[in-house]
């Protein structure tokens, strides 16, 4: 470090320095320790190591000799120390006080140029070792100093293009710092549900173990850092370190096997937020009380342009500005950087680091973008833009949010939340959604069998498991929307009770078997004509099919009534729903438990999907041969009532071929697996049992309450519990 420099510098480091004395074993710094003092190594070796992810254990990353500087990375940024440092053999080291060292830097500048070519190099070979190591497992020393020469360390700003589809699938990269995006066969167009790849996970591995051409071209949303191994250095790798090439095997099989049964993202969770304030809003004191819930889920810092004043390229004597947030994010699962008001200097650099834009606003505050807002409608293209979230916060005392439609037309983004000032419990499901630790719920469709939604929702309700986020189909649709609103679970069941009779008036079977009016005035008046889906307390969804297009609908805006209503209207029951010009079903037809929707939206949170169509259904009573005659099943019926069942009537094959369909779908996609899978025992219960609310929901309530006990009691997510896990009619 010394070499070089002029002497009035050598001499006023000599002056600071005091040395010190190690014993074989002696730790000199300890991870996570303050940082206040840097060392130069005099004489001896000593050697660094990072803790991993089992506990106890740790990641050697190299030796250090006489010459050696330790600990230049965590003084310069003021950060906490990285790694452990201890002394293999006796030691001796000089102590140089991190007031010295800015006192010195400032008339000797070119010391802090020195020490952070140190640094850079030190920080990058500790991402990479402990990232690769969470790959692979532990990894020598030896094989770490092999391996360094041999990588190319790639710098990419936001919008730049790693590499596109059928591109030579000619390395591996491991992404240090950053985010970047999967964005199919153009690097223009952004695909639903992309995969999105965060800080320590790998990019490329598929092309190059099998040789195939780039199947995705992949995009960094923001500034990004990237270790780049070539195919040569890692048949090498594999053939010096044969236990890395049955890990990378495992580690593709195991994202092979995920890829083919769910579209979930590898890493959902941002770590780095760009909170902008609407207008006057007080963006800081949001990012401050989002930082305390945020830091409930990991290690989070808070970061104002009075943090960071240096906004030039390099401070008098500190890092680069860059260097300084890299620091921070590496010491930290989430960083939430406040943008000034104005597109300022410290602004630009909030958005180039954010892997997720949050716009927070008065919901009482003029709608329209305004000022840095307006700048970002037009800053990003589609497939590089990240993740965008509008929050709305109200007063205390709104009952219902509404106009959001307003709030949402003029802005480009993912979601919007509503929370009211001052709720907690609003501001803690934010932190949990943002963080990627939201608690979501998937209710499926089954007709009246729906009930039992009600009582697993009684069930979260007295568990204390709250819900951040629900979407369903047919019948879990309008459970679902109920939570969505804020309702208990007493609440539905006294008006599912009040609307559960006579909810079929037949017609002249011309379209349908009802007309749908009193189910139509049912939901109206339980929900509301004007009620919009995005005036929902909660973030909800419903499916439906749209028979013109042959596809499904996922409704997340618009006339909450009118979704409802396509979504529960079962084929040749209730007549179609006519939405611009398209004809809707019940969303049951296609994904009657619409998990993938859920994890597509939201991938990294937790899923409870509870699923209230039987696997096996309706099985004949006799031979019905060639011909069956309505007239004489009719006159069986009223001799003889409890054969009733022996041959199903025209509305009980009509809801079961859409729940057949479903399930068929479902399978044929590889379904998604939930966190939590619920599956209440409502086969003896018929679809259109309308009447038979308190009945059907305690029987979701009883199994329910004991499985959601013990998963909650686990405090993370698990495998899929089913709640009745033998077949349906096994005697076992």
């Amino acid at each position: 470090m010394l070499d070089g420099l002029d002497a009035q510098a050598v001499d006023a480091l000599s002056g600071a320095m005091e040395r010190i004395d190690l014993s074989e074993g002696t730790i000199l710094v300890r991870q996570g320790d303050p940082a206040d003092t840097l060392f130069i190594v005099l004489e001896g070796r000593l050697a660094s190591a990072v803790g991993t992810d089992e506990p106890g254990a740790e990641q050697a990353l190299g030796t250090m000799g006489p010459g050696d500087v330790i600990g230049e990375v965590a003084v310069l940024t003021g950060t906490r120390r990285t790694a452990t440092v201890r002394s293999e053999t006796a030691s001796s080291v000089a102590a140089l006080q991190a007031d010295d060292l800015r006192r010195i830097a400032a008339d000797h500048p070119d010391l802090v140029d020195r020490l952070l070519a140190t640094s850079v190099r030190r920080l990058r070979r500790g991402q990479f070792a402990t990232y690769l190591a969470k790959l692979l497992g532990p990894l020598a020393t030896e094989l770490l100093d092999r391996i360094e020469p041999r990588l190319e360390w790639v710098t990419l700003r936001g919008g730049q293009v790693l590499f596109a589809a059928g591109d030579p699938g000619d390395a591996l990269y491991i992404v240090l710092a950053g985010r970047l995006r999967s964005t199919g066969a153009a690097a223009n167009a952004r695909v639903d549900g992309a995969e999105e790849i965060g800080r320590g996970q790998p990019i490329g591995m598929t092309s190059v173990l099998t040789g195939q051409p780039r199947q995705a071209t992949v995009v960094a949303i923001r500034d990004s850092e990237l270790a780049r191994i070539d195919r040569e250095t890692l048949r090498w790798f594999t053939e010096t370190f044969p236990a890395a090439g049955f890990a990378l095997m495992t580690e593709l099989a195991g994202r092979l096997d995920r890829s083919a049964a769910s579209p979930r993202p590898a890493d959902d969770r941002a770590a780095t937020f760009g909170l902008v304030g609407h207008r006057e809003f007080d963006a800081e004191r949001f990012g401050q009380l989002l930082g305390a819930t945020l830091a409930g889920h990991g290690r989070t810092l808070v970061l104002t342009s009075a943090d960071a004043p240096e906004i030039g390229t390099t401070s008098a004597n500190g890092p680069p500005l860059h260097h300084w947030l890299e620091e921070r994010e590496a010491a930290h699962d989430f960083v939430v950087y406040v943008a000034d008001s104005d597109a300022s200097p410290w602004t630009e650099q909030c958005l180039r680091q954010a892997d997720h834009v949050v716009v927070v606003a008065d919901a009482t505050d003029d709608p329209a973008p305004h000022g840095l807002e307006v700048d970002l409608e037009g800053r990003w293209s589609t497939a590089s833009a990240p993740r965008r979230t509008l929050v709305l916060v109200h007063p205390p005392d709104r009952a219902e949010p509404h106009d959001t439609a307003l709030w949402l037309q003029p802005r480009t983004v993912e979601q919007h939340l509503h929370l009211r000032d001052g709720a907690a419990g609003d501001l803690e499901r934010v932190g949990r959604l943002l963080a990627g630790q939201g608690i979501t719920l998937v209710l499926g469709g089954g007709g009246a069998r729906g009930y039992a939604h009600i009582g697993v929702i009684r069930a979260m309700e007295e568990l204390g498991i709250p819900i951040d986020m629900v979407g369903g189909t047919s019948s879990g649709a309008i459970a679902g929307a109920a939570a969505a609103r804020g309702w208990s679970a007493n609440r539905m069941e006294e008006t599912m009770t009040r609307f559960g009779r006579h909810l079929l008036d037949l017609t002249l079977p011309l379209v349908s078997i009802a007309s749908g009016g009193r189910m139509w005035r049912a939901i109206d008046e339980s929900f509301g004509d004007g009620v919009a889906i995005e005036d929902l307390w909660l973030p909800f969804f419903c499916v439906s099919t749209d028979l013109t297009a042959a596809t499904p609908v996922v409704h997340r805006r618009g006339r909450l009534a009118q979704a409802l209503r396509a979504s529960l209207s079962l084929p040749g029951i209730l007549p179609p729903v006519s939405i611009d010009g398209h004809l809707l079903i019940d969303g049951g037809l296609l994904d009657n438990l619409p998990i993938g929707v859920m994890r597509r939206l939201n991938g990294g949170s937790r899923v409870i999907a509870v699923d209230v169509s039987p696997r096996a259904e309706m099985a004949a009573g006799h031979d019905l041969g060639t011909q069956i005659s309505g007239w004489r099943v009719l006159a069986g019926w009223i001799r003889h009532p409890r054969t009733r069942s022996a041959v199903p009537g025209i509305v009980e094959v009509l809801s079961r071929t859409v729940a057949v369909s479903g399930l068929h779908f479902e399978l044929e996609r590889g379904r998604e697996r939930a966190d939590l899978l619920l599956q209440p025992p409502v086969a003896p219960f018929g679809t259109l049992e309308f009447t038979n609310v308190r009945v059907i929901a305690e029987v979701g309530y009883g199994p329910a309450l004991e499985v959601l006990q013990a998963w909650w009691s686990s405090q993370h997510p698990v495998d899929p519990l089913v709640m009745n896990p033998r077949p349906e009619g096994s005697s076992s």
